[in-house]
């Protein structure tokens, strides 16, 4: 509920951007930094992923689902409009993540196209359920019931940084917006990154420590990366690259890959899988039609495991 609550009080601030002045010299003094597209993402995150939300604003796809989108989030919608002001139908321009996976709490968001001024008089409405807000000079932090606090503060006059741990400090992220864009001096991770379609609407690159590769390693088939982008237009198509110990794990992992996709190959107009040296790709494309089916399926499927069993006779 408050992570909901802080997506729209950041949204909401991005639909009523104004020119304001820089209120101190370190905000003033970074605007290379911040128009980094990996400014002030730790250079150890496990997963990285940025969306081109303006682009996504603009595509198909999401004129067919943002009336569904806002219901599932009216009450906080609501709330946010009469504490605030102002209406967060318009979103931010783009957000780039660095999650650690072994404590996903710790992760990093850099949301771009918000005004600092609004943003941080709409938090001082203690518009979050739940949460105090305490401000430290340049620095907000939203100290939440369950113990848990995040900290923000702005690069520049629309690009703020939000650092969410146990335990985050104001001179930790201070700490982290003055270090410009450490992630570029990670060989490993621009090797992938250079790859990636600099036109698709989303793009994650994962390395091959993420937790969530911890079960395949006994089985030897731990990836050593996976990265990938999607665009959002009239459809959906999406690239997806995993890169394996050797080009024989490649090989086997996209012959099992093959088999298994043939039965979902009608769902898509495109489902391609193959491999090439130690890199296995997997194409998606999808029309809208399929898109619609694809989710109706999988709603289906989930309300089917979330009713009651059914009593017995």
């Amino acid at each position: 509920m408050r992570r909901i609550s802080l997506v729209l009080v950041l949204a909401a601030a991005a639909c009523h951007h104004e020119t304001v002045s820089p209120p101190s010299n370190q905000a003033a003094s970074r605007p290379s930094a911040a128009a980094d597209a990996l400014a002030f993402l730790p250079v150890d995150a496990d997963i990285v992923l940025g969306v081109d939300v303006a682009s996504l604003r603009t595509s198909a796809v999401w004129a067919e689902y943002q009336g569904k989108l806002t219901n599932l989030v009216g009450p906080q919608l609501a709330s946010i409009q009469k504490s605030c002001g102002f209406d967060p139908i318009q979103a931010v321009q783009s957000v780039t993540l660095g999650v650690f996976s072994k404590d996903t709490a710790n992760t990093v968001v850099i949301v771009r196209g918000l005004d600092r001024d609004r943003t941080i008089a709409c938090l001082k409405t203690n518009v979050i359920p739940d949460t105090t807000v305490a401000m430290d000079r340049d620095v907000v932090s939203l100290i939440h019931k369950t113990g848990d606090r995040d900290v923000l503060a702005f690069a520049d006059g629309s690009t703020l940084v939000l650092q969410g741990s146990k335990q985050p400090t104001a001179d930790g992220l201070r700490a982290l917006v003055q270090g410009g864009a450490p992630l570029r001096g990670s060989a490993s991770f621009l090797e992938m990154f250079d790859r990636l379609d600099r036109g698709a609407t989303g793009w994650i690159v994962v390395n091959g420590n993420a937790s969530m590769f911890d079960k395949l390693a006994g089985m030897g088939n731990r990836p050593r990366a996976i990265y990938g982008t999607v665009r959002v237009g009239a459809g959906v198509a999406a690239k997806v690259h995993i890169r394996m110990a050797t080009p024989e794990a490649a090989k086997q992992l996209a012959a099992t890959a093959q088999a298994q996709s043939q039965q979902a190959a009608a769902m898509f107009d495109r489902l391609d899988v193959v491999a090439e040296g130690d890199i296995m790709t997997v194409t998606i494309e999808l029309s809208l039609e399929k898109l619609r089916s694809l989710v109706s399926m999988m709603m289906m499927m989930a309300g089917a495991q979330s009713s009651p069993p059914s009593p017995s006779p």
